[in-house]
Parts: structure tokens; sequence; C-alpha cells
């Protein structure tokens, strides 16, 4: 007979700050049936205030004693706390920067907000799974907004380009990283992250089981594939300059901090938890990566002409020097990266705000040509 697992309240603990922005986007989303054209004020609002008290409960939630929750498929840790809250910060801002740009395009509606809080949940519970499976799911969900955002003005060509080639890279390093799922699953006969740490220790010292070897390397290799593109690290990163071009402004300062928090939560949760027994074989090739994308991101930036462009190959760069902390291995390395990526929120997304604020002959600043005179002009912005 089959029996349901016993819940408690506890639980809950660490799926608050997803709740929150989850039961935030229905609401906007059904306050759409509801409303003119006009009557949309509130929706910007709504999205920060949520964002804020799940920014709130996820921070109060960060001095616990870690546990797991639903037979160890998920976590409640200090470091799934402060990626939800870095997470909240970075969504609360990325609305705050929509209305004016929405408005002024007569596309504001209640969906941009409603993505963004969806793919907000789904950050979060990345940052909380403790399970291969429910991190596969939790990624589709984020990844499901962001193909939406990227093609959310659909006029012109660039937008649908931009969702178009998100979508079809997307879709495939999503089935590269669930066929590494699948070949580690072979290999150690779980999905649980803290069992598939400890099955990999014994298969790495076992000579008896020595043959599984090969797929454990196949499906690690595969898995890092696919988290490579989540965070946009060479040779990963072919999508980032068009989608970020293609993409309306706010959704491309979404896309270049948060998604990039939770993708490298979950990178650092898998390698260090699941895979630490493999150090020795990983390490050298995340510090190639990190060394590649630091490179990349700066000499491509170079011939750059379009500002978004530009802050694509800067988000390049900035994932190969956050990945210095996961290449240490170590958890003050660990921590090397939760305090990059916050000051980088809240960097990049000031940058993003500034290039929203500008203007040339009541157009917005795109090329980098435009900011010739700009001192003159808006000597503030400039500044």
């Amino acid at each position: 007979m089959l029996s349901l697992p016993q819940l408690t309240t506890a639980d809950f603990t660490p799926l608050w700050p997803a709740l929150i922005l989850s039961a935030a986007a229905c609401l906007v989303l059904l306050s759409e049936v509801f409303l003119s054209s006009a009557s949309r004020s509130f929706q910007a609002p709504l999205a920060v205030g949520s964002t804020v008290l799940a920014g709130v409960v996820a921070a109060a939630s960060s001095f616990s004693a870690p546990f797991e929750v639903f037979r160890g498929f998920a976590v409640q840790d200090p470091f799934g706390s402060l990626v939800s809250l870095v997470v909240c910060v970075g969504v609360g801002l990325a609305s705050l920067l929509a209305p004016a740009f929405l408005r002024g395009r007569h596309a504001e509606r209640g969906e941009f907000y409603a993505l963004v809080l969806f793919g907000g949940a789904g950050m979060s519970l990345l940052g909380v799974s403790n399970e291969l499976i429910l991190l596969f799911i939790n990624l589709e969900i984020l990844s499901v907004a962001t193909y939406a955002l990227a093609s959310y003005l659909r006029r012109g060509p660039r937008p649908a380009e931009a969702g178009f080639k998100y979508f079809i890279l997307g879709a495939f390093s999503s089935a590269v990283l669930l066929y590494g799922t699948a070949l580690l699953f072979g290999a150690t006969q779980s999905t649980l992250l803290p069992q598939m740490s400890g099955m990999l220790a014994r298969i790495f010292s076992d000579p008896v089981l020595a043959d599984r070897r090969p797929l454990a390397y196949c499906g690690l290799a595969l898995v890092g594939a696919g988290f490579g593109f989540k965070i946009a690290a060479v040779p990963f990163h072919m999508w980032t300059p068009d989608v970020y071009e293609g993409a309306p402004t706010p959704a491309t300062a979404f896309f270049s901090v948060a998604p990039k928090v939770a993708a490298l939560a979950l990178f650092v949760r898998v390698m260090i938890y699941a895979f630490g027994e493999l150090v020795d074989q990983w390490q050298q090739i995340i510090m190639a990566i990190s060394v590649a994308s630091m490179i990349l991101g700066a000499l491509a930036a170079i011939n750059q002409r379009s500002i978004k462009r530009l802050m694509a190959y800067s988000s390049i760069g900035h994932v190969g020097y956050a990945l210095i902390g996961l290449a240490a291995g170590t958890p003050a390395g660990v921590r090397g990266i939760l305090i990059y990526m916050a000051i980088y929120i809240f960097m990049n997304i000031g940058t993003f705000a500034v290039i929203l604020c500008m203007r040339r002959e009541g157009r917005l600043v795109e090329g980098i040509d435009d900011l010739a005179g700009l001192a003159r002009t808006q000597p503030m912005l400039a500044a």
C-alpha cells in the first residue's frame, strides 16, 4: 500500500520565498483579467513588495541550523537562504526598472512581472534543492520564464532572434544536463546529492567498482556542460550577446544577474556537495573555464558597438571571476562567490538603470558612439 510522507511545517521553511513570489505572480496574472491599459500602475509595486517580503523571510531563515526537508530532496541551510535573498534583490531591482521602459513601448502587461516572479521562484528553489531531478525541474521553471522574457516585445527581428536562439540552445543544454544526470544515476544508483557523494567516493576508491568510473566521468562532464550554458561560461557563452541585445532592457538587466546567481549556486552545490570527492578531477577544468571566460569576456568586448552586447561580454568575464571561488573548492571560495555576486547585482543593475535613463533625441542610447558628448548633455548620468 502506498504511504504518503509525513510532512511538518518545518518542511516548508525553505520554500516560503518561492511560495511568496509564486503567489504574487498568480495575483498579477489574475488581475490582468479585470484591468484596462491605464490601471496597471500597481503591478510593479506589487512585484517589488513581494520580493521584499520574500527577501526578509529568506534573510530570517539564514540563521537557522541546516536540516533536510522532504526526505532529503531539499535542504534548509544558510547557503540556500542567502541565494534566495540575493535572487530576491535582483528580481526586485529588475521590477523597479521595468515600468517606464514598458510604458514607453505600450507593452506594460502583468505577464512581464509574472514571468520575472516565476523565474525568481525557480531560482529560489534552485538554491535549496538537494536532488538532481528536483534541480532540473527548478532549472526548467527558471528557463521557461526567461525564454518568454527574451522575446517579450515580439515586434521586430531582434526579439524573435533572441527568444529563438535562447530557446533552442537552452533546450539543447537541458537535454545534455538531463542525460548527464541519467548517467550519474546509473553510476551511483541515486540522485540525492549526499548519497551520490558517498557512492562516488566508493567508486573511485574500491577496485571492485572501477567499471563505473567511465560512467561517472561522462555524467560529470555532461552535467558540467549543462551548467556552463546556464551561467554563460566559455565555451558555452555563444547565446549571451544576441539574447542581451534582443531582449527588453529590464529583462536584460534581469538575465545578467539573478539567473546567474541561481545557476552558480546550483553549480556550487552540485560540484562541492556531490562531486567534492572528485575535486582533483574537475578543479583544473573549472580553472581553465574561469581563465577562458575572463580573457574572452575582456577581449571580445573591445570591438563592440552596442552597449548591451558590451554588457553581455562583461557578464561572461564576471562569471569567470566568480568561478575562481568554485575552482578553490573550499568553504572560503563558496563565501567569496556569494559576496562577489551580491556586489555584482547592484553594480550591474545600476549600470542598466543608467542606460535606461539615458536619452539622445528622445530615444534610448543603445550604441557606444551615442555616448560621445554625454558629459555635456547629461553630466550626472555620465558621472
